[in-house]
């Protein structure tokens, strides 16, 4: 569309030259069908170049359309839901304007790093300029790391064991090591046996290990896709992710309130964390049993395109 719109004004001005210059105004019938043509291609040029105009409103982002969130968010808007985002906290005005639950377990409260800012505006959205996935989720930030991105295995077994406690129906680990740990495993295992859902990323090293604790069985791996459908080249072990899923140039906010886009498996990681709390909500509502062994089946025929995001809300009830 937006290279036909070109194209026609082109056309519309050729038109406007030739009509001129052949003189076809002399020719009573040539006139009424030039002159039709040349208002054809000026109202569809105008009828193209309008409704590509954003009149200042940034585009919302290309997995919005992708995932379909409008219709997804028809079945639900994560009302009944508590994620908890393990991350750098969250920026001031997201705290003041969205929610109240806010712990630290390094520094203060404040996002110095920016990584739990950007998160959040994917889970809840900010203002019209990007569209949360799960705006009416409650949003637990546990922040574990500050503007150094290293973290203390104690710490993360804190967090989790935090976000148990406060009741969290899914658990955003947008974070990864290279090693394994067993203190983090058994409370992860603590979590998973509460029926609650662990998300977290495969990395974004472009090699084939998946990182910790995705790699870890009845977490969701998550891997990034492009706007193109393909998988984003930074993702880690895409074949052996439970889903890949839109990651790549994700609109975000950060601390300062500046909207721009960005990428990487964090970015797709909390777009799933987001979309199975919906699903999650929706079960609630319809009084669906919904195990994560049967969330994990669904985002896996997701990821086969056995089915979509949207379309998956109706197979909940067979």
């Amino acid at each position: 569309m937006k290279i036909l719109a070109p194209i026609l004004i082109i056309a519309f001005i050729l038109s406007l030259f030739l009509h001129k210059y052949l003189d076809l105004g002399k020719y009573p019938f040539v006139k009424k069908i030039s002159i039709g043509l040349i208002c054809t291609l000026l109202i569809g040029a105008l009828a193209i170049v309008f409704t590509n105009i954003s009149f200042g409103k940034e585009n919302v982002g290309w997995h919005v359309k992708y995932m379909d969130y409008d219709r997804m968010h028809m079945y639900s808007t994560g009302k009944s839901q508590k994620i908890a985002l393990i991350d750098s906290g969250v920026s001031d005005f997201q705290i003041s304007n969205k929610y109240d639950n806010s712990i630290a377990l390094v520094g203060s409260e404040q996002d110095n790093n920016g990584h739990g800012t950007m998160m959040f505006s994917i889970l809840k959205g900010y203002d019209e300029e990007i569209i949360g996935i799960s705006p009416d989720a409650e949003v637990i930030s546990i922040k574990v790391m500050d503007s150094e991105e290293k973290i203390n295995p104690v710490t993360m077994v804190k967090a989790i064991e935090e976000a148990i406690k406060l009741k969290s129906t899914v658990i955003n680990i947008s974070i990864g090591s290279h090693k394994f740990n067993q203190e983090i495993s058994d409370v992860i295992d603590v979590a998973l046996n509460q029926g609650i859902t662990v998300v977290a990323s495969s990395g974004d090293y472009s090699n084939g290990d998946m990182m910790f604790p995705a790699n870890k069985p009845g977490v969701i791996s998550v891997g990034s896709l492009s706007a193109n459908g393909s998988v984003s080249d930074f993702t880690n072990a895409p074949n052996d992710t439970t889903i890949n899923a839109p990651g790549d140039e994700i609109k975000i906010i950060l601390p300062n309130k500046k909207v721009e886009s960005n990428s990487g498996t964090s970015q797709s990681t909390v777009i799933i964390s987001g979309y199975v709390s919906l699903l999650k909500d929706y079960a609630a509502q319809e009084k669906i049993k919904l195990p994560n062994e049967k969330i994990i089946e669904l985002l896996s025929k997701i990821n086969n395109k056995k089915t979509n995001y949207a379309k998956a809300f109706s197979s909940l009830h067979n």
